[in-house]
């Protein structure tokens, strides 16, 4: 699968979270995650990891979602600025997360 079904995935897991539907967003996110794991891309790996940390924080596992974050942070602040919207979001997860 190319980069446009990892996309579709991943644009199928946000509508889903958007409509609450967590089983299915966790569900895309992770087949798109898995896809990316594959790949040589590592940032937009650390975004589809932080956005399944924000799913899983959705769902209530904030241990998951931390260690999700502990993989993607370093690679979003090594790659772009603290303006980015991606690391802006996964920042802020971080924080409402704590340590």
């Amino acid at each position: 699968p190319g980069p446009l079904a990892i996309t579709a995935l991943r644009t199928q897991a946000a509508l889903s979270r958007m409509r609450g539907d967590l089983d299915e967003a966790e569900r895309a996110q992770r087949e798109a995650l898995a896809q990316l794991e594959a790949g040589q891309n590592q940032f937009d790996l650390a975004v589809a990891r932080a956005e399944l940390a924000g799913i899983l924080s959705d769902r209530g596992n904030r241990t998951q979602a931390r260690a999700l974050l502990a993989k993607a942070l370093p690679v979003m602040r090594a790659s772009v600025r603290e303006t980015e919207i991606n690391r802006i979001e996964a920042e802020s997860l971080a924080r409402t997360l704590g340590g």
